[in-house]
């Protein structure tokens, strides 16, 4: 069954169990003149959407509805608009994820009889899959209990009167409890509630998954681990995202390939990883990696479906060699459409957007990607992004608290240091600003202010030229 769904945000009447009014008349024309299985919504309601999300949609015009007065701009998502698929994240040439940790999410049960409380069960049910679905490297499927899943993600919903109590359990096949914590609420803020238990325990299982995937991993020579293994080590060291680790998780990328050349997102890792470095200014770390660089780009883009991430990764390598920002904006925002859930994806949606100096559109994707990833290989990404985009703002002091967020995980990591120093400088606190930079010249030593310009393809924009200047106050040299 495809359903057209129309949404509209606007006046409505209540008549005992009935509503009508302009607003009702309204999402109903809405719904007649989408696609079977599309969704068209009014300018009200896109207005009322997150940067991260207005991309799904696209601008169909003023049109003229039956029995509605004025015109109105209408916005639409086609049937080719959906989510893009974690199961379709290029993993190998027929678009199945081979090796990959497995999760079963146990539909939410509740014994409470009220309608509302039934609908809350299968929102948190979904909205967890949802989340935990939009990894590329974890398998999350809503089913039953089954000891062929490596993990089990289970949840029961209490009610008391308004009281809610949700209790969630994570186990390692159908035994091994990993993880339990209760989360109480009340049913009168059930949706605000709701967004915020679904980030959290998504989070949380993402972490505990990815620690006890560590743990196993790392009892294996390489010659023993999968090329999946290789995959998921590689993208666990590089989290920290400095020099060592960018190189410690090339050579994990360049097993998994030699392991399995049908591995489509092991090529796609590897370009990323490269493509960081070169931003950072990690060139002696990834030299003997560069010449294969042109050969696993290509490879990365032959495999179909290739993942949004890449997309945005391939999008910046572009920008740097055509310095199209048009274009770059649009690649940005179809990343977006296509997995606006994806915490890699918002991660380097936020950091694209900081390239052409667009810090408020960065935050949206940050602070997005901080609230479903908080416990992922991107924390440091995520909390260094945050603090250049703080920068661009003139946001100094927040920047700074980001910054030491980030150095407190990856104190080897040259970007933090270098938003400190310049956050620093237009605080008027030279000490602190001269130690951030000598911190940045350790890791990169030749680095310069055209340096930092020119491998990052920064734009000219407003918020670039302030975090520029910023080390230019600082001290870093032309």
């Amino acid at each position: 069954i495809k359903l057209r769904i129309g949404v509209h945000i606007g006046d409505i009447v209540l008549d005992e169990e009935d509503i009508y009014g302009d607003g009702v008349n309204v999402a109903a024309r809405l719904q007649e003149i989408s696609e079977p299985a599309g969704i068209s919504i009014s300018s009200a309601t896109y207005g009322s959407l997150d940067g991260t999300l207005t991309p799904s949609f696209e601008d169909t015009g003023e049109l003229k509805l039956k029995n509605i007065q004025n015109p109105l701009r209408v916005w639409s998502r086609a049937p080719a608009g959906e989510p893009f698929a974690a199961s379709d994240r290029g993993a190998t040439t027929d678009g199945a994820r081979r090796g990959f940790p497995s999760l079963v999410i146990v539909p939410v049960v509740t014994s409470d009889p009220r309608g509302e409380v039934q609908d809350l069960a299968d929102a948190l049910t979904n909205d967890l899959e949802m989340h935990l679905g939009s990894s590329a490297w974890l398998s999350a499927t809503i089913g039953q209990s089954s000891m062929t899943a490596d993990y089990e993600a289970k949840a029961k919903l209490r009610a008391r009167g308004d009281r809610l109590r949700l209790e969630v359990r994570l186990a390692a096949g159908s035994n091994d409890r990993l993880w339990s914590k209760k989360y109480d609420g009340d049913l009168e803020e059930a949706f605000d509630w709701q967004d915020h238990v679904t980030e959290e325990v998504s989070s949380n299982i993402f972490g505990l998954i990815l620690d006890a995937e560590k743990r196993k991993i790392s009892r294996k020579s390489w010659e023993e681990r999968s090329a999946t293994e290789c995959m998921l080590n590689g993208i666990l060291e590089y989290s920290l995202v400095d020099p060592e680790a960018i190189k410690h998780s090339l050579e994990s990328f360049t097993w998994a390939i030699e392991k399995d050349s049908t591995q489509g997102l092991a090529y796609a890792q590897a370009v990323r990883s490269i493509n960081s470095a070169k931003s950072a200014g990690y060139r002696e770390a990834i030299a003997d990696n560069l010449p294969h660089y042109d050969s696993w780009l290509e490879k990365a883009e032959s495999f179909p479906g290739v993942d949004p991430a890449f997309q945005l990764s391939l999008a910046w390598a572009e920008l740097h060699r055509d310095h199209d920002e048009s274009r770059f904006r649009r690649q940005i925002e179809e990343g977006l459409r296509r997995a606006p859930f994806d915490v890699e994806v918002l991660t380097y949606s936020g950091w694209n957007y900081l390239w052409i100096g667009e810090a408020d559109r960065a935050m949206e994707c940050l602070r997005k990607a901080e609230k479903l990833g908080r416990i992922s290989p991107f924390a440091v990404a995520i909390s260094t992004g945050l603090a250049l985009a703080c920068v661009q703002a003139g946001k100094d002091s927040v920047a700074i608290e980001h910054a030491l967020k980030a150095l407190s995980i990856s104190p080897d990591y040259p970007t933090p240091y270098r938003v400190l120093a310049a956050a620093n400088a237009y605080l008027e606190r030279p000490d602190e600003a001269v130690s951030a930079l000598k911190q940045v010249l350790r890791l990169v030593p030749a680095d310069t202010l055209s340096a930092t310009r020119d491998r990052s393809a920064f734009s000219d924009s407003p918020g670039v030229r302030r975090y520029i200047e910023g080390l230019r106050l600082a001290g870093l040299p032309e």
